[in-house]
């Protein structure tokens, strides 16, 4: 292209000039997203031992560790009592991750935030780990206690994983996942405040008094009929009403089947 004259050379002008625009745009955004880059790979460390062969050696599940019956191998439905919600979380590169929120037990509405893969929940368990996805976890967890502060709760936040541990005294290492629990990153959000005050219509809170511990093995109580899909609703109505962090969003809502 060529510029003759006071206009075309204007024209010419702001053309070069949104050419040195966009080409800015790009390098910029390049060098953001080298800056933003961060190792994905999964740790390897002798002392520190993914238990995937729990899956992998038994390819036909006949003798595998984790029967086909285990919860761990199955989807839980959006229309289960405990269910609350999926989240998909999307780190910076893009990549996304989901979580799985549900009620565990009555204390404090114990609630577990649970990294997983609705198209196959096996893909994500007895792992080492990422960065990125301890972020993800805790985003998620992170947004489910707004909605525990949107009913009057303070929540407490516990990143664990003590049941599904093995240590292997002979090798000196922590094996993620034992033959009784696979492993999974996962939060547990649980509330504090009045143990008799029904924060949910019709069911106390429970727990111990505010400033006493509560000791993870120790503290489990259970739901009278009916208070587990109160809790959960309640929940799930409550989380749907926080403001998302932007890089959070819903997969799957609660899903209510009305009683005949």
């Amino acid at each position: 292209m060529t510029c003759s004259g006071r206009r075309d050379s204007f024209w010419c002008g702001v053309l070069l000039g949104a050419g040195i625009g966009s080409a800015l745009t790009v390098v910029l955004s390049s060098i953001r997203r080298r800056l933003y880059f961060r190792d994905t790979r999964r740790i390897s460390h002798p002392r520190l031992i993914s238990r995937r062969d729990y899956f992998d050696k038994d390819t036909d599940r006949k003798s595998a560790v984790y029967p086909p019956s285990h919860w761990c191998r199955t989807v839980m439905p959006a229309t289960s009592e405990r269910f609350i919600a999926v989240l998909k979380v999307t780190d910076d590169s893009g990549s996304s991750r989901e979580v799985l929120v549900l009620l565990k037990s009555a204390e404090g509405y114990a609630t577990v935030c649970a990294l997983t893969d609705r198209n196959d929940p096996t893909q994500i368990l007895n792992r080492v780990p990422t960065q990125q996805e301890y972020e993800a976890v805790s985003m998620a967890a992170s947004q489910v206690a707004a909605a525990f502060l949107r009913l009057g709760i303070y929540p407490q936040m516990e990143l664990l994983g003590n049941n599904s541990h093995y240590f292997n005294e002979a090798t000196g290492a922590l094996e993620l996942g034992n033959t009784r629990e696979p492993y999974s990153p996962h939060f547990h959000v649980y509330g504090r405040g009045d143990p008799a005050f029904e924060y949910v219509k019709g069911v106390p809170l429970r727990g111990s008094t505010p400033y006493e511990v509560m000791i993870p093995r120790d503290r489990a109580e259970k739901f009278r009929e009916g208070e587990a899909m109160k809790v959960a609703v309640a929940l799930a109505q409550s989380l749907s009403s926080v403001q998302l962090h932007p890089s959070v969003k819903f997969v799957e809502k609660k899903v209510i089947i009305a009683s005949s």
